[in-house]
């Protein structure tokens, strides 16, 4: 766990104008509203791990928003949060979500 939040926040502090961020909230909308797996895109994308990492937060803070904004109770919201958490921590050590 700590070697994940070592990698979490060292993407962060190097994603300084967010378009890491920005550019995975779009893949995040490209999954919920079109089915495309958040894998596949970033797979498609030639940028380091680290980079690939920030994508995928922006993706996952666009996954909680959605449900957020579909009515979603807080327990479902929970969920997510832990879902997030689990998927960030395989990526990181498996290079792959494993959300289809």
């Amino acid at each position: 766990m700590k070697h994940t939040i070592n990698v979490i926040l060292k993407a962060i502090v190097n994603d300084t104008d967010d378009q890491l961020l920005n550019f995975g909230t779009k893949i995040g909308k490209l999954y919920t509203n079109y089915g495309l797996p958040i894998d596949m895109a970033l797979a498609q994308l030639d940028c380091t791990q680290e980079q690939k990492v920030s994508v995928l937060i922006g993706a996952q803070n666009w996954l909680i928003e959605h449900k957020r904004n579909s009515g979603a109770t807080d327990k479902a919201i929970s969920r997510q949060r832990k879902t997030n958490v689990d998927t960030m921590e395989h990526f990181i050590s498996e290079g792959e979500t494993g959300i289809y």
